[in-house]
């Protein structure tokens, strides 16, 4: 077949359609070293006909040769005198060498195509930009896009607002049962609901797709820590931490499950990593306070409390120092109190297996 579709086209190389039929067909027997011979046979005019020229860029962002790809976007753009489809190649490979900054100075163009307005609203997402992204997407009739229904669940989601993020993720996946970005809003509301079995499967399926995915192996580790698979939970958020270093609620779930397992001077480096990475974050205070009430450093654990509690006055890290600290000075009732009272408070620490993560936390402190 190989033999004589290409036999074909050198019997009619201005053939336009048949220069399309063999890109396709090598393409999809994944010949790319036969693709890169057969670019090098074409004349100058084929190469810059504009369907050519698009097939070509597929072809090259395909195989991650972007700056190639870039060059050839820019002469589509030429020859078709600014034509959508070319901005949409331009901006996606701005956006797939992760130049978001570039990316969103498009996003004024009012004539970009629907599927760029995602690409510009992931890249307002990557930027912290969770509204203006939300904004970008529903100003355009995508209800029927599996893609952008999945992208508004992660957004409102990180948002906070439970109740339409799952109305998206619902109908994102009921579209497309393994849209990736359903799926992770999925299992990240179900982690937040507290429903670990129910989010256990929508992780895997998950990690199916992205192995290497922070967030994913973060809500995994959460999973792991929730189930006293304290170890477990150890690897699993010391590799989340390696694919996103600069995610504070993985280096936090990552001190505390170091806590639990007793590794102080770990469970010090993560929180002061996630310190580091905010430094009016009052969890991170109060994260180091318990570490230090853990070492037997009660004036350090009381200043870090009062610092955190300075900038937050419900944070649960330094409520629980506050009850680690009465507990070193011999006042366990008020100690058990004090557990008793963050446990029955708004925190997400409420079900049966957190107290046990905090029972196996607390340390007898003599004097």
């Amino acid at each position: 077949m190989r033999s004589n579709i290409i036999k074909l086209w050198e019997s009619d190389q201005s053939n336009i359609p048949l220069t399309l039929e063999v890109l396709n067909y090598l393409q999809q027997n994944s010949e790319w070293t036969l693709i890169e011979a057969f670019f090098a046979r074409l004349t100058l005019t084929i190469k810059n006909t504009p369907e050519i020229l698009v097939k070509i860029i597929e072809i090259q962002i395909n195989q991650n040769q972007y700056e190639q790809a870039f060059i050839n976007a820019t002469l589509l753009n030429e020859v078709t005198n600014n034509h959508p489809l070319s901005t949409h190649y331009l901006i996606l490979i701005e956006y797939l060498q992760g130049n978001v900054a570039n990316v969103l100075s498009y996003n004024n163009n009012l004539q970009l195509l629907s599927e760029t307005k995602l690409i510009i609203g992931r890249a307002l997402y990557i930027d912290n930009q969770l509204e203006q992204a939300i904004e970008l997407i529903n100003s355009e009739n995508m209800s029927s896009s599996a893609e952008a229904l999945g992208l508004l669940s992660m957004l409102y989601f990180d948002l906070g607002d439970l109740i339409k993020s799952s109305s998206k993720f619902d109908k994102a996946l009921r579209l497309m049962p393994n849209q990736f970005d359903a799926l992770l809003a999925k299992a990240s509301y179900e982690v937040s609901m507290h429903n670990m079995d129910r989010a256990v499967p929508v992780i895997t399926d998950c990690q199916g797709q992205q192995p290497k995915n922070g967030r994913v192996l973060s809500l995994l580790g959460q999973v792991q820590l929730y189930k006293i698979q304290l170890m477990d939970a150890v690897d699993t958020l010391s590799l989340a931490s390696k694919y996103m270093p600069e995610h504070i609620g993985t280096w936090h779930l990552l001190g505390w499950a170091y806590m639990l397992t007793q590794q102080l001077i770990l469970a010090e480096q993560a929180f002061n990593t996630a310190l580091n990475l905010n430094p009016n974050f009052a969890d991170s205070h109060g994260a180091l306070a318990c570490v230090a009430i853990n070492n037997n450093q009660v004036e350090q654990s009381k200043m870090l409390a009062k610092k955190a509690l300075r900038l937050d006055s419900n944070s649960f890290s330094a409520l629980y120092a506050n009850a680690l600290i009465l507990a070193h000075e011999g006042k366990k009732e008020s100690s058990d109190e004090m557990i008793n009272l963050i446990l029955s408070g708004k925190t997400d620490l409420t079900h049966k297996p957190y107290l046990e993560l905090i029972q196996r936390a607390v340390t007898s402190h003599k004097k």
